[in-house]
């Protein structure tokens, strides 16, 4: 690129130091891009090498051609060092040196990127100004230029120091420990970190009892982002902010989180915060008009004591009233007995949602943002110094962009919405039992006065036929005939009042369930649909009734439609599979065809599938197998099949 710009076949190369000699090849600004700091930069294992300057004596010292080697020189003729410099061109190969010791120490630019891991940062030697430079034929864009950073840099006068900490912030010589911090890390193999329990997105406890929210991902982060492993977090949470105060104070805890990153409310609680992790905001949330805040009385959650020290910095002479939850705050405001209360922004709609009895509130968010951190013990610098350090590396918006994994999503659930709605779910359901218990219930009644006079009759026949059975053997067989059709009937209604009791038992069954599982949308809907299988297997029984008669008249038809062999398998399986289950006996269903669909009357084969699996549950004993395979085999017809 360098040797483009000197022919020519490129107008501009950014990224320069300035040389004289360079200046008569190519055209310099008059402002300089920005500037690199040099630092002198060993191996952590290097106790040796110091600060102090006279510990390079004697030995070898790596750098870059250029204005690095210049910057070494000088630096170690100023502190009168005497060292060998070892001048290298390719900056892999000069950080390879310094791991495989062929060299002491390295010079490294502030922005370096290099792979040398586990280096340390002894001392800053030098600075150099580097340059967007121009091909020597083109003066107008010289001009131009000049006159642009003129304009930008009186525009935006921070924008260097903006664009460096983007894009130059995490780099070789940036997550080098110094020795404070590598002597923090050896003395603490396990880093304790206390949390408030309740205040997500930012940290709270898991339904198994484990930390969730921001912090568990932030640690991991700070650690890995300035390459250390030998540090163990251990996370323990506290109900009450100011218990958490009282172990970090009695060393059971070594930092909390979250504290202010401000030093009024560090100072109240005795504690030195670290840099902000994450901004938060807050809501203020009141009914009717807006209050003065002057002489307004506000509600706070009593184990939250970190938003009462927000709110005596931001509102010094309000009113503060302690309640047991968020909850009770809303309702104190709800009932006029207070004026408002401070909600985190994350978490405002989600309880104004929680209740129809929030409808009333308002919110407002108030200005500024609010900086998140840690905190440790006022005497505990190195462990500022340390979390500072990391905090410096990672990215800004890295604690706001993992928020939204873990808001306290408090939306209405199923039971407080059926609580609310009570009406919605509960009438309809009981309206369709009801038809359903009505209908069933007057048909066994009519089965069992049909019952009754068949018996009355059957008596009355067989007294006939007793009457009669000497007369003749034709009689006497027509005697046995009618006494088998009536056995035949009677069993029937008999058998009929065991069918009726299975998807009976079913739809109960189901109705539990569903009781039980009201806030899973996904089993609820899978129960009705069991109900609304096992209903029409009842009504498919009790039309049995009608249809004996028709049997009887000879008018019984084969009622054919197209009917999914599928539909029929998870039809019968979705009723006696939970049946089964209550008998532990291990239900298996498979279907084996090649065409789904076919002609038939889908009621009579439901009857004659429901008797086989009811006879299969009634006889089968606890721990036993049951298995239902629907299998299609060839047939020599076309267009009809075996099933």
């Amino acid at each position: 690129m360098y040797d483009a710009l000197l022919r020519g076949d490129v107008d501009i190369l950014t990224g320069l130091g300035y040389r004289e000699e360079r200046a008569e090849l190519m055209l310099y600004p008059d402002l300089p891009m920005g500037n690199t700091i040099y630092s002198l930069i060993k191996k952590q294992e290097r106790t040796d090498i110091t600060p102090d300057p006279k510990s390079l004596m004697g030995h070898k010292v790596g750098a870059l051609e250029g204005p690095m080697a210049t910057a070494i020189e000088n630096y170690l003729s100023e502190n009168d060092v005497e060292a060998q410099i070892v001048i290298y061109t390719d900056l892999t190969v000069r950080d390879q040196a310094l791991m495989d010791g062929q060299v002491d120490a390295v010079i490294l630019e502030s922005s370096a990127t290099s792979g040398i891991k586990e280096i340390q940062s002894i001392a800053e030697i030098g600075a150099n100004e580097y340059y967007v430079c121009v091909a020597k034929n083109r003066p107008d864009i010289l001009e131009d230029l000049n006159d642009a950073q003129l304009a930008m840099f009186q525009a935006y006068p921070n924008l260097r120091d903006e664009l460096y900490t983007k894009w130059f912030r995490h780099n070789a010589q940036s997550v080098a420990l110094s020795e404070r911090e590598i002597k923090w890390v050896e003395e603490h193999p396990e880093l304790k970190i206390g949390y408030f329990s309740s205040y997500l997105p930012y940290c709270g406890v898991d339904e198994d009892g484990n930390v969730t929210g921001i912090i568990k991902d932030i640690v991991p982060e700070l650690l890995s982002t300035i390459n250390v492993s030998e540090v163990t977090p251990v996370y323990i949470s506290y109900d009450n902010y100011d218990d958490m105060i009282a172990a970090l104070e009695d060393k059971e805890i070594d930092v909390l989180f979250p504290m202010l990153s401000e030093y009024w409310t560090a100072e109240k609680y005795g504690v030195m915060p670290t840099d902000s992790v994450v901004s938060a905001y807050y809501n203020l949330v009141y009914k009717g008009t807006y209050p003065d805040m002057d002489t307004a009385t506000i509600a706070f959650r009593k184990s939250n004591s970190l938003v009462q020290a927000y709110s005596m910095l931001r509102y010094p002479n309000a009113k503060i009233e302690l309640y047991n939850s968020v909850q009770d705050c809303l309702d104190a405001v709800v009932d006029g007995r207070i004026d408002a209360t401070l909600i985190n922004g994350l978490r405002t709609p989600a309880y104004l949602l929680y209740d129809k009895k929030y409808a009333s509130l308002h919110f407002s968010q108030l200005a500024g943002s609010v900086p998140l951190g840690f905190a440790t013990r006022r005497n505990e610098s190195s462990t500022v110094e340390f979390f500072n350090h990391a905090i410096g590396q990672i990215d800004p918006d890295f604690g706001l962009n993992h928020t939204h994994l873990y808001e306290d999503n408090q939306q209405i659930s199923t039971v407080e919405f059926i609580r609310q709605n009570w009406w919605i779910v509960v009438i309809p359901f009981f309206v369709v039992f009801l038809v359903i218990l009505i209908f069933a219930v007057r048909e066994i009644k009519k089965n069992k006065e049909y019952l009754f006079i068949e018996a009355a009759h059957n008596k009355e026949l067989t007294e006939k036929l007793e009457e009669i059975s000497g007369l003749n053997e034709a009689l006497t067989g027509e005697k046995q005939r009618a006494e088998a059709a009536n056995n035949a009937k009677t069993d029937f209604l008999f058998n009929m009042s065991h069918d009726i009791r299975t998807p009976m038992n079913a739809i109960m069954g189901f109705r539990d369930l569903l009781e039980k599982h009201q806030d899973e949308p996904e089993k609820r809907a899978d129960y009705l649909r069991k109900i609304e299988d096992a209903s029409n297997i009842l009504l498919s029984i009790i039309n049995n009734v009608l249809e004996m008669a028709r049997i009887e008249s000879g008018m019984a038809n084969i009622e054919e439609s197209i009917y999914g062999t599928e539909q029929l398998s998870d039809s019968l399986s979705s009723i006696f599979g939970e049946l089964m289950k209550h008998k532990d006996i291990s239900f298996t269903n498979t279907v084996d065809v090649e065409h789904e669909y076919v002609y038939c009357d889908p009621v009579k084969l439901r009857e004659i599938y429901a008797n086989i699996l009811s006879n299969a549950y009634k006889y089968t004993p606890n721990g036993g197998q049951v298995t239902m395979h629907l299998e299609e085999l060839p047939f020599d017809k076309e267009g009809w099949a075996l099933y």
